[in-house]
């Protein structure tokens, strides 16, 4: 059971790495929406199969490869996080504190499944609902913007 709640964040948490803001000053301009087929919304769909296809690596409980894994979907979502358009930054940067708070998480506890499971830390953060509610907003925007189906 917990490795389903668990796997379930997971994939939340690799789909969500997209995005992440970035303030590269090479970056181009900031858009004030997304459309499908834009650059921001071609780059979150890539993002979106990396962290889809993480699900064996979470799927197997090797640190190692939920570490590689975790690796993958934050490079995978390197050219979308300087993408995200204007009208879901506010959205964007609360998503983007609790995904940080989850990398940090399976960082501290070795990538480890079960310590991770284990860990309060995660309980805590399982049960907030602002930032599921974010999720969820994140989710319905890139499937409405997107076309990007929410996992």
């Amino acid at each position: 059971m917990h490795r389903t709640l668990l796997a379930g964040s997971v994939l939340t948490f690799a789909s969500l790495f997209l995005a992440a803001c970035g303030d590269d000053s090479s970056t181009p301009a900031q858009a004030a929406t997304a459309v499908k087929g834009d650059a921001f919304c071609i780059a979150a769909e890539a993002a979106d199969k990396v962290g889809d296809d993480t699900g064996p690596a979470f799927d197997s409980g090797d640190p190692a490869a939920i570490e590689t894994a975790v690796a993958a979907a934050m490079a995978a979502t390197d050219s979308a996080r300087k993408l995200v358009p204007k009208d879901i930054q506010a959205t964007v940067d609360s998503v983007t504190a609790m995904q940080v708070k989850l990398r940090d998480l399976f960082a501290a506890n070795d990538y480890d499944f079960t310590k991770v499971a284990a860990d309060p830390a995660f309980a805590e953060m399982q049960a907030d609902t602002d930032a599921s509610a974010q999720s969820a907003a994140l989710d319905t925007y890139l499937e409405e913007k997107c076309g990007i189906p929410a996992d």
